[in-house]
């Protein structure tokens, strides 16, 4: 079995839930810049650490 990487995870619901990161930062309230750096897997891009546990848990919420 494959392990798949956080930012494949996320791509693959997004595309299953039919989002974008831009609909995903509105209904989340976090920032397009950061939503994108974690779905590309850019981790210069990423939101300070103290943030990311938050909102791994919202993109969770809407993501199932």
């Amino acid at each position: 079995m494959e392990k798949k990487s956080l930012h494949e995870i996320l791509r693959e619901q997004l595309v299953i839930k039919g989002l974008d990161t831009e609909k995903l930062s509105r209904l989340t309230n976090i920032p397009e810049r950061y939503l994108a750096g974690l779905v590309n897997g850019d981790p210069d891009k990423f939101p300070p650490a103290a943030y990311v546990r938050g909102y791994l848990l919202k993109i969770g919420h809407y993501l199932d």
